[in-house]
């Protein structure tokens, strides 16, 4: 699965150069990863536009939880869509 993500100032580059591989974590030039393991069991990683403060609403972010021998994958806001605050990722819904 790939991703098209939206600049804040609704700017757009070509399609390839802005996909985010969501399978892999391949982020394009220009894109930046942030991670919170908040324990050994629960793991926030988050995405947005290289440059972006931890406050701008540009984020998509994905919560990894390890239960038992499971490993779940789960989305801020039930979506990996941008728009979301890294500093507030601790109060998102995950589905």
């Amino acid at each position: 699965m790939t991703y098209f993500p939206r600049y804040p100032n609704g700017a757009r580059t070509t399609a390839e150069s802005q996909t985010i591989n969501i399978a892999t974590d391949q982020l394009p030039a220009g894109y930046a990863q942030r991670v919170d393991e908040v324990s050994a069991s629960e793991i926030y990683i988050g995405y947005a536009p290289a440059g972006s403060t931890t406050s701008d609403s540009v984020w998509m972010i994905k919560k990894i939880e390890v239960v038992g021998t499971e490993t779940i994958i789960t989305w801020a806001e039930a979506g990996i869509f941008p728009g979301l605050v890294w500093d507030d990722r601790l109060g998102y819904t995950y589905e």
